[in-house]
């Protein structure tokens, strides 16, 4: 079974200038929330999540290889009344081509021409 699931804003992404991402969900991040049979799905993940980026500024392309969630991760799922755990599957390590758009305070994220995910820059620092 396959749930979409939306939502799931409040996790701070930490990126480096060698390229690695550290996605953190902590307790301010909000649930993601999806349908199964007319009823709400909610998932909560707790963690980490790491990545590489490399991007190409020329053709405004970023490729992402997902390396994982830290052993400490995640999951907690609740479903009619009912609160279950789950683990995180394994990252596949297969490199993931989109385009993307920078400003001085937000990445987007663009797949098939539509914007699909944003992040706020926090820093100060460009």
């Amino acid at each position: 079974m396959t749930v979409q699931l939306t939502g799931g804003s409040g996790n701070v992404d930490h990126i480096t200038a060698s390229g690695t991402e550290t996605d953190v969900y902590g307790s301010d991040a909000l649930p993601f929330y999806g349908t199964y049979n007319g009823s709400t799905l909610e998932e909560e993940l707790l963690d980490e999540d790491v990545s590489s980026l490399r991007a190409n500024p020329r053709n405004h392309q970023i490729t992402r290889v997902d390396h994982g969630w830290t052993v400490s991760s995640s999951a907690k799922y609740v479903y009619q009344g009912s609160t279950n755990t789950g683990t995180l599957g394994k990252p596949d390590n297969k490199p993931v081509t989109s385009s993307y758009q920078c400003t001085a305070s937000t990445l987007s994220w663009i797949t098939m021409g539509k914007v699909t995910d944003v992040e706020s820059r926090m820093s100060n620092k460009p």
